[in-house]
């Protein structure tokens, strides 16, 4: 199963906010896991064709392996900056 969502808005003229949650689930054979991947960001509209933005990102990923009892449990989350260019 997969499923995604992203929702832009703007605030003002010149600011956009945005977030996205996307989440992918398997369960196959022996395999077993999911995939949660959330991200909100604001965005400004600096120049005609350039926005700067900062956002947060937070992904986690869980997978088993049923048959050899195996985990994997990975987590990631943290701010970032961005430059966006449009044409």
């Amino acid at each position: 199963m997969r499923a995604s969502s992203s929702t832009p808005r703007s605030i003002s003229r010149r600011y956009l906010s945005w977030a996205s949650l996307d989440y992918f689930e398997i369960d196959e054979g022996d395999v077993e896991g999911q995939v949660i991947d959330i991200l909100i960001g604001l965005e400004h509209q600096t120049w005609t064709n350039v926005g700067l933005g900062i956002g947060y990102n937070d992904v986690s990923l869980e997978a088993e392996n049923k048959e050899d009892q195996d985990e994997l449990d990975w987590k990631y989350d943290g701010f970032f900056g961005y430059a966006r260019f449009r044409f």
